[in-house]
């Protein structure tokens, strides 16, 4: 493993304790750098001075965060990079280890904002323990197989995935899809967990690739433009159990099949004069049929009946 270490001013430290003088200064750094070298490799959880700093192998750049008590992915040195830098040595398959030589019994619990960002290669493989997804982790980056998130991400931060070139992207059971998630991504189809309950604002905001949409039962509440600008969006499926629709939600889908079945279980579809879920789109007005309970309502019948006013 190789590591960053400030050689000159700890020796020279070590130097000034010893007595060190010139005429031995030789032979006193050559022990002194190997005493370093030895702590350096014998990291540990309890050695916070050094476990904390960065570290780099040939592939990662990792740091050991104490208060989390794991490891955090901060760059990845071994794939090809969307950008004019030349990098060596780059593998089409990337898998981020669970755990790293010097840190034994430490996982890997945290991706880094841009940590996996402007790659491009065949697939990405996350460990199992992976815990937390932070802002932009694969922004920019090509991915041609799907990505699968390990079952154990309890959580991802707002813009997680947001521009990123995936066509499908397997999610963890999470309760909430945070703000801005996808946006920007090309991801094709995506049929959501049986545990979200909430989706929020602009979550898929101008995913234009993005065709069919699957809710499940337990999905409760679509946020404020949460699909706004999917304009490839042809085909949503709402399991009963959704309740509320929000505003301009699926503005901008200009290829959604009409009519659109709604849930009998919806009671609230949110609209401000002439912003609602279901427009601007190339649509307008009473072209837009929607059923619901069994009738089919036009677009000013359907306000009316389960509108309500911002």
């Amino acid at each position: 493993m190789k590591k960053v270490i400030l050689f000159s001013a700890m020796l020279a430290s070590v130097c000034i304790m010893a007595g060190c003088n010139t005429k031995d200064e030789s032979s006193n750094m050559e022990d002194t750098a190997n005493s370093v070298s030895n702590v350096i490799i014998d990291i540990s959880p309890e050695n916070s001075g050094y476990s904390q700093r960065t570290q780099t192998t040939d592939e990662w750049e990792f740091r050991y965060e104490e208060q989390l008590g794991g490891i955090i992915i901060t760059d990845c040195l071994c794939a090809k990079e969307r950008s004019n830098k030349r990098v060596y040595n780059a593998v089409d398959d990337v898998v981020v280890p669970s755990e790293f030589e010097g840190f034994e019994g430490l996982k890997v619990l945290e991706i880094a904002p841009n940590a996996l960002g402007n790659l491009e290669c065949n697939s990405i493989t996350l460990p199992d323990g992976l815990l937390y997804i932070d802002k932009d982790a694969f922004a920019y980056s090509i991915i041609t197989e799907p990505l699968i998130i390990p079952q154990s991400v309890t959580d991802m931060s707002e813009q997680a995935l947001h521009c990123l070139f995936c066509d499908e992207v397997d999610l963890p059971p999470l309760e909430i899809i945070p703000k801005n998630l996808f946006e920007g991504s090309n991801i094709k189809r995506l049929t959501l967990p049986s545990t979200v309950t909430k989706i929020e604002e602009y979550a898929f905001n101008e995913c234009y690739y993005l065709v069919e949409f699957v809710c499940d039962e337990n999905l409760k509440e679509i946020g404020d433009y949460a699909f706004y600008g999917c304009r490839n969006l042809e085909t949503i499926t709402f399991n009963e159990g959704l309740e509320q629709i929000g505003l301009n939600a699926f503005a901008d889908s200009a290829k959604l099949s009409m009519p659109v079945y709604l849930p009998d279980t919806l009671t609230t579809i949110k609209y401000s004069h002439r912003v609602w879920a279901f427009g601007p789109n190339d649509f307008t007005g009473e072209s837009l049929k929607f059923v619901y309970k069994g009738e089919t309502y036009k677009y000013s019948e359907i306000i009316e009946l389960i509108g309500s006013e911002e």
